[in-house]
Order: C-alpha cells, then structure tokens, then sequence
C-alpha cells in the first residue's frame, strides 16, 4: 500500500501466488519503483512466473518482484535450491542490479552453488537490473544461523550480520560469547571468491563434497600431480599428503577425517605445470 504525507491510500495491490507467499522486505528503486522481496511456497501462479527449484510443497524460494511506481508488476524471479530457503533483505546497488540476502537450507542445486556447513546458512545472491542471476555466495558456520543480511560495503564487497550459535569454523574465527551472538563478516573479491576468476579450476573434480573422511581429487587423465597444497581459510597450511589411487595417477585421495569442520582450499599443479584450484568442506 502507497499513502501520502497525510496517510491517505494513493493505491494498493496484492502480489502473490496459490499457495503460501511471506513478504519480507522493500526497497525503492532508483527510477521511482520498488523492488518487493519474500519467501515464497507457491508454484506457477497468480503473479509467480517461475517454479519452486524444490516441486513439493514444503520447500520455498527467495521471490522478488520488481514493480514500477504505481505498484505494477514489471518482473519476478524465484531463486533457491531444493530445500527451504527465505529472503531477508533486498538492495538495490549502484549499477543497477540487486544484492539479495537471507537464509537457506538448501545444498548445491538450483541456484545454489555451494553446500551447507552447518544446518542452516546465510545465502547472499547478486543479479543484475532485470533481476538474471549472476552469482551466489554461502556463508560457512558450523552453526544453524538466522537473519541473515548483506549489506554492500565498496566496490565488490559486502558485509553480513547474521544471528549466529556457533563456535570457530568456516568462516568464524571467535568462539560464542553465550548461547547466540550476532556476527559480522565482510567479504570481497566477488564474483572471482577466493581465487582470480582467471585461475583454472574447471578441470578439477572434487568427490565427495561435502566430505567426512577421504576426498578425492581428479585431474585431467595422462597428468601426474607434482605438487600439492591445501590450506584452510585463514591461510594454514594443512598436511597435504595424496595417496595415488591404483594405477592412476590423475586420481588422488586425501584423508581428511582428522581435520576440523571447515571449508579448506586446494591447489595442485601437474607435470605441465598447469595449475587447479577448488574448495570442499569438510563435514562433521
């Protein structure tokens, strides 16, 4: 609803679906709309043009819709995995586009490119202005955390708060100060994450990942490995130490099994001295 300095009704509108829509957050728009954002059950219907990534009807998706200065529909999009995720804010940035953020469920399906630490995390999700998806970040605890919002901070950055029950690892370097704090981390460098979007790293396969004993790492077949590296996120350096699997030798194992719960980062150059990078988590 819309009302003037003198809290008449100027207009109103209703935007939803047939099953069970959750408004959560507005923010205006730089030519004088509004971006509407919420939790969303329904399917295609009413005003919802794209599905649920999970069919069931226990499972929900961010929902935004953008609408213009008298209240109608422009666009929506859905975005999520297979799980329940909910928004918790939408902004609209500088060049246009959204920063969208809330909490998810889900592990690496839909939208969703990364899995889960811990039950539940924080989902970060950048579009551009008419709402196409771009790219996704997962915030790691080892925790269930609620609230969570991204505020953009700079070029390329963010900073989130979120409701946070958790004590060191993923993201965390502090321990809890009681039964729940907030906790604010700020990130940057997106959407090239961890490492310069220039780096090869699509030829590595990690499996499994998430991960509770072993990882494997697969290279590109007829390349040996001749050096190894993994770190964790604050830049340590953990015992690296492949077993080759048979007689292959771009198939490699890591015994993970004594490392703490944590997403930890890989490099491994092979005998062209091509270099592959990723990341796994390791689970409890």
């Amino acid at each position: 609803m819309k009302v003037d300095n003198g809290g008449n009704i100027v207009w109103q509108k209703c935007y939803g679906g047939t099953a069970l829509d959750r408004f959560r957050d507005v923010s205006p728009t730089s030519d004088g709309g509004f971006v509407l954002g919420g939790q969303s059950f329904s399917e295609v219907s009413g005003d919802k043009s794209e599905p649920n990534h999970d069919a069931t009807p226990a499972g929900s998706d961010f929902w935004i819709v953008r609408i213009n200065a008298l209240g109608a529909k422009l666009w929506d999009h859905t975005y999520g995995g297979s799980e329940i995720d909910d928004v918790s804010l939408v902004t609209e940035l500088s060049d246009g586009g959204l920063l969208l953020s809330g909490e998810s469920y889900s592990p690496a399906d839909g939208n969703k490119t990364e899995p889960n630490l811990g039950i539940e995390q924080t989902w970060v999700v950048k579009t551009d202005s008419a709402g196409g998806f771009l790219w996704d970040k997962t915030i790691f605890t080892n925790g269930h955390d609620e609230l969570g919002t991204a505020l953009p901070s700079g070029p390329d950055c963010f900073v989130v708060v979120n409701y946070m029950a958790a004590d060191t690892g993923g993201y965390v370097t502090e321990t809890t100060r009681g039964l729940g704090d907030f906790w604010m981390v700020k990130m940057c460098s997106v959407p090239s994450g961890l490492y310069p979007e220039t780096e090869v790293q699509q030829h590595l396969q990690l499996w499994p990942n998430p991960a509770t004993n072993e990882v494997m790492a697969i290279l590109e077949p007829g390349y040996q490995a001749v050096s190894v590296m993994v770190t964790d996120l604050t830049g340590r350096m953990m015992n690296a130490a492949f077993l080759k699997e048979g007689v292959s030798t771009h198939e490699l194992r890591l015994q993970v099994a004594a490392w703490p719960p944590s997403m930890y980062l890989i490099e491994i150059t092979d005998t062209r001295g091509k270099i592959y990078r990723g990341k796994f988590v390791k689970s409890e």
